[in-house]
């Protein structure tokens, strides 16, 4: 099975491939950066977008999830909402029974 992984910043990606391969140590794994030169915001832009859907064509993974974080110390609500859209709009790229996401978000000690 092949797996998408979309991140923000490479070290998050890396980071939730780290912690998938602890649980799917199967060699019927794969895990696949997309996306990987695309930092940050520029997730946002229809170019990006266009990018998603090539490389989702090329790659094929089996579904894909997208790692997003909130960028802030509590959560926002508009901030929270604005991850939720961007997921939609991923979502409707990748074909949506294939795709899942995660918002990382910092707890304060």
């Amino acid at each position: 099975m092949k797996i998408g992984l979309v991140g923000e910043a490479s070290n998050d990606t890396q980071s939730i491939k780290n912690l998938l391969l602890k649980k799917y140590t199967d060699t019927s794994y794969e895990f696949v950066f997309m996306l990987q030169r695309i930092n940050g915001s520029s997730l946002d832009s229809q170019k990006t977008k266009r990018l998603l859907r090539i490389e989702f064509e090329l790659q094929k993974p089996n579904f894909v999830i997208f790692i997003r974080d909130l960028d802030s110390t509590l959560p926002n609500k508009s901030k929270l909402d604005d991850r939720k859209i961007y997921f939609n709009n991923s979502n409707n790229i990748v074909i949506k029974e294939v795709s899942i996401y995660y918002i990382f978000t910092k707890l304060k000690h």
